[in-house]
């Protein structure tokens, strides 16, 4: 490991000079390429990243792993705003396995309101967006390995507490732990919306459903689309016996396409 970092850095200080970065690469394997590139990134250097990645894919052509990193790169260069290019990696992506990964990056950054994503380097990437799809398939404690991972490389990740702060939560019970992950995060990013909602529904869980009304508020406020929020609110609105503002929230949520809330709303009526 000392040596290959070691020859990374002899490779970062060498491309510093030299306008053409991976002119000597052939030979490294895509994992050092990867590792090279995300050093790169890290040091904020985004053209030489895309830069190796991009030459990288006419070897390892339409390869997953690199068409996602290509795709991120592109859409957090500053002043790229051609959506259509980055976003066509990501669709490529998804038709050769990676769809949950792709997916999500489709719906963070090539959406009409693009959320940016607090990532440091391409590893970190990697290992957050196995974490989600490890989650969506109910993998638990392989997203939980993953996502640690990535905390380990980037502890000011907000987006990678809220989601260990939910596999504290709802996997391993550990409500104590949930809680210090989602304050972290919070404290991070005073305006994450996220954050507050799931906050809200920890201190709901302990019957504190004046603090958690105040963390759903906030959620809502930060991001008026936030269907979970919306539908949390409405089923605590209903158990403070105010159940025409939780009818109006999880009508609310529904039509934000909540995929709940409507056979909720149902059954309370």
């Amino acid at each position: 490991m000392k040596i290959l970092s070691f020859l990374l850095l002899i490779l970062i200080l060498w491309g510093c000079k030299n306008p053409n970065p991976d002119e000597k690469i052939e030979n490294l394997t895509k994992k050092e390429i990867i590792e090279l590139a995300s050093e790169y990134y890290k040091a904020l250097d985004r053209r030489k990243a895309f830069y190796l990645i991009n030459k990288s894919l006419k070897k390892y052509e339409n390869d997953r792993d690199l068409l996602v990193m290509r795709g991120f790169i592109q859409a957090t260069m500053n002043g790229n705003n051609d959506s259509d290019t980055f976003c066509k990696d990501f669709e490529a992506a998804s038709k050769r396995g990676y769809k949950i990964q792709a997916d999500y990056l489709i719906g963070r950054l090539c959406e009409y309101v693009k959320r940016p994503l607090p990532i440091i380097s391409l590893i970190e990437l990697k290992h957050f967006l196995n974490g989600i799809a490890y989650g969506k398939n109910g993998k638990m404690s392989d997203a939980l390995d993953e996502f640690t991972e990535a905390k380990v490389l980037n502890p000011n990740n907000y987006e990678t507490l809220y989601y260990l702060s939910q596999i504290n939560y709802i996997f391993i019970k550990d409500t104590t732990t949930a809680y210090r992950l989602i304050e972290k995060a919070i404290s991070l990013n005073g305006h994450y919306s996220d954050g507050y909602m799931f906050r809200g529904k920890i201190k709901q869980s302990k019957a504190n459903y004046i603090e958690a009304m105040n963390d759903y508020n906030k959620a809502i406020q930060y991001d008026s689309d936030n269907a979970e929020a919306y539908y949390l609110r409405g089923k605590l609105y209903f158990r403070l016996n105010l159940p025409e503002k939780g009818r109006s929230d999880l009508m609310t949520a529904n039509s934000k396409g909540h995929p709940y809330a409507f056979k909720l709303l149902n059954r309370l009526e």
